[in-house]
């Protein structure tokens, strides 16, 4: 039994690492070797990051292929549905998420504002405030809500926002990722400045969490 936890708990921290760095394919073959691990992750305190990062993978799978965008939105649902139930009976640790999922599910109906997308995004983003990890999550997922939106102007700045909170965070790889995809994502990167040549720098003991923008400003 010790063994299967081990083993649930290695899968898990596989999965939550190929959706941070957008693995989409890798994340869901993951996600179907996770499910057999469900009894094991009951009980577990990664249990609620879980579950968020899977309603994000089948969110974002719903929002790029319309072919099963309605399996794909329908296994976010189910998610949903589990942490609303948890919230009913008294459980804290879905209120940032759900409302996340709420922004997410919601950026995929074109009968929504810009503006009323932004204030759902912002409302995630001010719940998960202190939570590091969830708050750059959200800023993320809002920059892709906004990209898809063809709105780069609103995506820049909260593509920013992200990456200053993921960095914040330590996640390095992460930051390196977003600032490699700055330019195919964003058409921020500039003739004499790709977005390859982009480098992140860890910074020192002495200045953890310094703040950085590479990013160009026009």
């Amino acid at each position: 039994q010790e063994s299967k936890w081990q083993s649930s708990i290695f899968v898990a921290g596989k999965f939550q690492l190929a959706l941070l760095l957008r693995h989409e394919e890798k994340a869901e073959r993951l996600a179907t070797e996770l499910a057999r691990y469900d009894g094991s992750l009951k009980w577990s305190f990664i249990l609620y990051d879980i579950k968020l990062h899977l309603a994000l993978l089948w969110f974002r799978l719903a929002s790029e292929t319309a072919k099963r965008k309605r399996t794909y939105l329908a296994k976010a649902r189910r998610i949903v549905k589990y942490m609303k139930k948890m919230s009913r009976i008294g459980c804290p640790n879905f209120d940032d998420t759900l409302l996340l999922c709420d922004a997410e599910e919601a950026s995929l109906s074109g009968s929504i504002s810009v503006d009323e997308l932004s204030d759902l995004y912002e409302s995630a983003i001010e719940k998960a405030s202190g939570n590091l990890h969830h708050e750059a999550i959200a800023m993320e997922q809002a920059a892709l809500c906004h990209i898809r939106r063809k709105n780069l102007k609103v995506a820049k700045r909260y593509y920013r926002r992200a990456m200053s909170k993921y960095e914040e965070w330590n996640a390095y790889a992460k930051v390196e990722e977003m600032e490699l995809k700055s330019n195919e994502l964003l058409s921020l990167g500039r003739d004499d400045q790709p977005a390859v040549n982009l480098t992140v720098l860890v910074p020192q003991d002495d200045h953890l969490g310094a703040p950085r923008n590479n990013l160009p400003t026009s």
